[in-house]
């Protein structure tokens, strides 16, 4: 493998189609300005990176949609206000909610979903799921579609945020920001990294700093890759006390997958150390070219 990973302005998410769903607010008299926002109808239900709108997501649309109140559109402040409703549904990407009055109608409402990143699980079994913005999402999606999911496993004792919110672990945050590189690298090396974990030596009492993280492939194989490019780390650095950028781990997996092609009997690589270390699948060092530092 030839290619290097490189800081960029770039968004590395791989492309997701999110549709804009729109509804459609109105009432049995088209002439009055009063309309019940309860009564509607969707003309363009959205998708979810190219899965069906989960059905308890629709449903909780619905809700908030049947809780609301008649408003007054000659109202300088009801579109405000519909719009501050869909951004409370915790799947719906607030950034992207838009209320048009659409007379004699109505309202015309536009709005797109969060995109699911990370399934949270822990002892295997999912727990949850956040957005690449870091935002928990309510469930809805099953086992099977759950699998296209990067999965981040966590130990006992992490708190999980509640949905729309952000969490306040630090290994959740160091997974969302660390998402991209990972997508990034699953592009580059072809390999299949299906989880992130925390890696196996951190003691979260020893140090304030978030946990560096392990990459890990659907065969098992590890990869010790550390903390994000976001975030500091002062005990990733080269043999001669340089920090290990993004970049230079890039090289790094680059040199021994040249040296190993695909990592075929390859059972765990430390790439955050001073010095690159490979072992096999029954933990034993294997040897590294000279070059390979």
């Amino acid at each position: 493998m030839h290619s290097v990973m490189h800081r960029s302005s770039h968004n590395f998410l791989a492309a997701a189609v999110v549709l804009v769903a729109s509804v459609c607010a109105s009432c049995s008299d088209s002439s009055s300005s009063v309309r019940d926002i309860s009564k509607f109808r969707v003309d363009q239900v959205p998708t979810v990176v190219g899965q069906p709108l989960p059905l308890q997501w629709g449903k909780m649309f619905d809700f908030a949609m049947a809780s609301a109140t008649e408003l007054d559109l000659d109202n300088p402040e009801s579109l405000n206000q519909i719009e501050g409703l869909v951004r409370k549904i915790p799947w719906v990407d607030p950034r992207t909610v838009e209320a048009h009055l659409a007379m004699p109608d109505g309202v015309r409402l536009y709005y797109k979903s969060l995109i699911p990143a990370l399934v949270i699980r822990q002892n295997g079994m999912a727990t949850g799921l956040l957005s690449k913005e870091g935002r928990a999402l309510p469930p809805g999606f099953s086992d099977d579609q759950l699998k296209l999911f990067l999965s981040i496993n966590i130990p006992k004792g992490v708190e999980m945020p509640a949905f729309g919110d952000m969490s306040s672990s630090g290994l959740l945050q160091e997974a969302v920001r660390i998402f991209p590189e990972v997508d990034q690298l699953k592009s580059l090396t072809k390999l299949n990294i299906v989880a992130i974990q925390q890696q196996a030596d951190y003691r979260s009492s020893a140090t304030t700093i978030v946990p560096p993280l392990t990459f890990v492939t659907a065969d098992g194989l590890e990869i010790e890759w550390g903390r994000s490019a976001l975030t500091p780390d002062p005990f990733s650095v080269d043999a001669n006390k340089r920090p290990l950028t993004l970049e230079r781990k890039g090289y790094r997996l680059a040199q021994v997958m040249k040296q190993f092609p695909n990592l075929v009997g390859v059972g765990r690589v430390v790439l955050d150390d001073p010095l690159v270390k490979v072992f096999d699948r029954q933990g034993k060092p294997m040897a590294l070219k000279k070059d390979i530092f």
